[in-house]
């Protein structure tokens, strides 16, 4: 009898290309793909999204080495880490700016 298997152990799991930048033209966007990137993965297989702990029967299944699951983990928190703060950073300067703006119509008016 199989048993389940983890999808995000098998070697055929893809993760989500993340945005290099953040800017007001993409703001929602990385918002959106970091929420994604942090509860889901695609099967390289069958092309369709899963939760990363997902468990299923599959015949599909090849498990990745433990050394390349530990590599793939820490770049992928690694990754999400840096459009966190992305992210962040962006949204600090675009309060920074606002407020500059403010004091200055203050002053002017």
């Amino acid at each position: 009898m199989s048993k389940k298997v983890k999808c995000k152990e098998c070697d055929k799991s893809m993760r989500w290309a993340l945005p290099g930048k953040v800017t007001a033209s993409n703001l929602d966007y990385a918002k959106y793909c970091l929420d994604a990137v942090k509860r889901s993965m695609v099967c390289g297989q069958t092309m369709k999204t899963k939760n990363i702990e997902h468990e299923q029967y599959c015949k599909h299944y090849c498990r990745e080495s433990d050394e390349r699951l530990e590599i793939n983990k820490k770049i992928e928190l690694c990754r999400i880490s840096d459009l966190e703060k992305m992210i962040e950073v962006y949204q600090t300067c675009d309060e920074a700016t606002d407020k500059f703006i403010d004091a200055f119509l203050e002053t002017d008016g």
